[in-house]
């Protein structure tokens, strides 16, 4: 991305706060998604902050890597700090800086981490509660060349067994995040991500061979996707 586009972008993104009718507006800190996935060639994403309280909030966005928790210098969230007035929205952007330096061949998971604290405004003279709201977004960048259907790669994992040993392959360029994998309903893991084209191992209970594993897979609108499956001996 040229600096003079990069420029352009975070002027765009200082200065976009929305509007919204008061009874439109979620009670407290609110985000508009569950996550963001940027695709189709498209180098930013973004999600709408709301503050729908009765004090007004300054939002600290960051955007960072997953899976190590630190800052990356080729992604970036803007605005850096949003001053968000009570009954306000704000657009928070996701960027991209360098495509060309992340894998083409599968896609690339970050987090978005808003952090808003309030300030006392006309609240002074109130005995009101004041809360610190804290958001944790997930960001999957997917590079034009990957084409792959999230529901596609819940369903196409591979599960197998081998005595306490349950392992579970994504054959696919996306990162699938699983909320709940269980055996005869016995929680062994919870909020997985399974990386592409990697597996990952759990230890489990003591269970009959063909115990089913049922398995909570999570898709690109937030929403839910349940299976079960019996897995295969190795």
């Amino acid at each position: 991305m040229r600096i003079s586009s990069f420029l352009a972008a975070l002027a765009a993104a200082v200065v976009m706060p929305l509007s919204a009718a008061p009874n439109d507006l979620p009670q407290g800190f609110g985000v508009d998604v569950t996550r963001i996935v940027i695709e189709n060639g498209r180098q930013s994403g973004s999600c709408v902050l709301t503050n729908g309280s009765d004090v007004p909030y300054a939002a600290k966005n960051t955007a960072l890597d997953y899976f190590t928790r630190e800052r990356r210098s080729d992604v970036i969230a803007t605005p850096p700090v949003a001053l968000m007035p009570t009954g306000k929205q704000v657009r928070v952007t996701v960027t991209v800086l360098d495509p060309e330096a992340l894998p083409k061949d599968r896609e690339s998971l970050f987090l978005l981490s808003s952090e808003a604290t309030p300030g006392v405004g006309d609240q002074s003279s109130k005995n009101t509660l004041l809360i610190r709201y804290a958001s944790r977004l997930k960001v999957f960048y997917r590079p034009e060349g990957v084409d792959a259907n999230m529901q596609d790669a819940i369903w196409g994992l591979a599960w197998t067994r081998d005595g306490n040993t349950l392992t579970v392959e994504n054959g696919s360029p996306l990162h699938v995040t699983l909320a709940n994998v269980s055996i005869e309903g016995k929680r062994y893991a919870e909020h997985l991500i399974v990386k592409p084209f990697e597996r990952t191992t759990l230890t489990v209970g003591e269970h009959p061979a063909d115990a089913t594993v049922r398995w909570d897979g999570v898709d690109d609108y937030g929403g839910v996707v349940t299976g079960r499956v019996v897995p295969a001996v190795p």
